[in-house]
C-alpha cells in the first residue's frame, strides 16, 4: 500500500492526520510555518491520494498502516478520525507516537 506524503520544514517530525471524508490537503494552512519542526501530511489509506485497501477499516488496521510508512517516531496531532488514529496509536505504540493531540479543525 502507499500513503501519500508530503513533508515541510526541518525538525522534530509532527505528523498531521485528517478526519473522516477528506485527506491532508486540510492542513494546507499550517505549511507555510513549520515554526522549527518537520510536518509530515499524510492522506490515509483510502483517501485522496492513497491507495485504497478493502482491509483497513478499523482503527487498529488503518494506525498499523500509517505507523508503517513513516520513517520513525513523531507528534501525531489529529482531528475527527485523524484524533482517534493518534490517541490509538499512542496506547498501542508509544515509542512511535510518544506524544499525541486530537484537535479540531485547522482554520
Amino acid at each position: 500500500m502507499k500513503l501519500y506524503q508530503q513533508v515541510h520544514g526541518c525538525g522534530p517530525d509532527v505528523l498531521l492526520l485528517h478526519g473522516w471524508g477528506l485527506n491532508s490537503d486540510v492542513w494546507s494552512p499550517l505549511l507555510s510555518t513549520p515554526g522549527g519542526f518537520r510536518l509530515r501530511t499524510l492522506d490515509l489509506p483510502g483517501y485522496g491520494r492513497s491507495s485504497e485497501s478493502e482491509c483497513l477499516h478499523t482503527l487498529d488496521a488503518l494506525s498499523t498502516a500509517v505507523a508503517a510508512g513513516i520513517p520513525g517516531p513523531a507528534v501525531w496531532v489529529g482531528w475527527s478520525l485523524g484524533g482517534l488514529l493518534a490517541l490509538h496509536a499512542a496506547c498501542r505504540w508509544p515509542d512511535c507516537a510518544p506524544r499525541t493531540c486530537a484537535s479540531r479543525r485547522p482554520r
